[in-house]
């Protein structure tokens, strides 16, 4: 499907310029996403936050099992007994909300951190396509590492093949180091001025 859309893309440009050489370059977008210090930032912030989440859980699964020990020394049928039920179902309910919560804030977090770092990958491409009088970037997705295919069953080898957009490219037109160094230069400007 996807190949059929990229033959379709390349089809109307070629129509469009039918008088001018169509330029053509590529860049793996997989590859600049994972080397952009800022997503390492991002990766580093978003550990940092769970790992204070996961202390304040610890701190209160500690206080869940204290209010436990209190009750479970106390007689079944006191009135004592039947308050710290509550107050360890209340802590147990409230932890549970709270990891929930938590959760749920770290994944949206973690999603808007990616769709805005796709979208500097995408405006990057574009400055790099008119730099270099560019009419279409392709994103290449090259086959992986011996290593990690053999992991891979013949049907899933198949269809990863299958799906990459780019047979050949020559080292040229590949943009993808051109804009790793601009997305983490721009980076790096944006935080000289912070603490």
């Amino acid at each position: 499907m996807r190949y059929h859309i990229l033959l379709s893309v390349l089809f109307f440009a070629t129509i469009s310029h039918a008088d001018a050489a169509l330029r053509i370059g590529t860049c793996n977008v997989a590859k600049i996403f994972d080397s952009l210090d800022e997503r390492k930032a991002i990766e580093m912030s978003m550990k940092s936050n769970a790992a204070t989440h996961n202390g304040e859980v610890a701190k209160r699964r500690k206080t869940i099992e204290d209010l436990q020990a209190q009750r479970d020394e106390l007689k079944p049928d006191s009135p004592l007994y039947q308050q710290k039920t509550e107050e360890l179902v209340t802590a147990a309910t409230q932890l549970d909300v709270m990891v929930k919560l938590k959760e749920m804030e770290l994944v949206k977090l973690e999603k808007q951190h990616t769709a805005r770092l796709y979208d500097q990958i995408r405006t990057a491409c574009k400055q790099a396509a008119a730099a270099h009088n560019l009419d279409l970037i392709v994103a290449e997705h090259p086959p992986e590492s011996s290593r990690e295919l053999t992991r891979l069953s013949a049907d899933q080898l198949r269809l990863l093949l299958s799906t990459s957009e780019v047979l050949y490219a020559n080292n040229q037109i590949d943009l993808t180091q051109e804009i790793i160094l601009a997305l983490n230069k721009q980076f790096a400007t944006s935080q000289n001025g912070k603490p």
